[in-house]
């Protein structure tokens, strides 16, 4: 009877043993794979963050460019001897734009702290220099409505200075999404 009980004992630990084994890989397993799949969906909300982002800047850089080419305009019209288009000119695109153009600064706004939350402070960082730049182009139409001088040069070394700061602000986006 002896003999009979020792394997019979030996044979159940093989089994509980085997069988918590198994379960500590099975556990070990699916601990993997749920914090493989919490990376992705980390990784992939960050992508479209950065993406989300990008096409932001590039509505509020249209709503500048859109801004400036009014100026633009109003100063090569300015040129041409007709206040009186200038003046229309001015009031009906400073509606069209000015909500625009105000919200587009709020915006950026929202983009630098999306940023800084994200992790990337030096990209934030060129968002707030482009938002201070750009905020210059209330100045630059100030000076027009007060018919202090030529603003045609000043509006495209505005428009040109806001568009090689965007070009590196969506560098600094693409090299982020790449490190991801």
């Amino acid at each position: 009877m002896k003999t009979e009980f020792i394997p019979v004992v030996h044979d159940a630990v093989k089994i509980g043993l085997g069988a918590l084994i198994g379960g500590v890989f099975a556990l070990l397993g699916t601990w993997l794979a749920s914090k493989r799949k919490l990376h992705e969906r980390v990784v992939e909300r960050r992508q479209d963050s950065l993406e989300e982002i990008a096409t932001d800047l590039e509505h509020i850089h249209a709503i500048v460019i859109d801004k400036s080419s009014v100026l633009s305009a109003a100063e090569i019209t300015e040129q041409d001897s007709n206040p009186d288009a200038v003046r229309h000119i001015m009031e009906s695109e400073q509606d069209r734009t000015s909500d625009s153009f105000e919200q587009a600064l709020y915006d950026l706004h929202t983009i630098e702290a999306r940023l800084c939350l994200l992790g990337h402070e030096s990209t934030s960082a060129m968002v707030e220099k482009y938002r201070t730049h750009i905020s210059l182009i209330l100045d630059l139409e100030d000076t027009l409505e007060r018919e202090e001088g030529p603003v045609l040069e000043d509006v495209r070394a505005f428009q040109q200075q806001a568009m090689t700061m965007r070009l590196d602000i969506v560098r600094a986006l693409a090299n982020a999404y790449k490190r991801i």
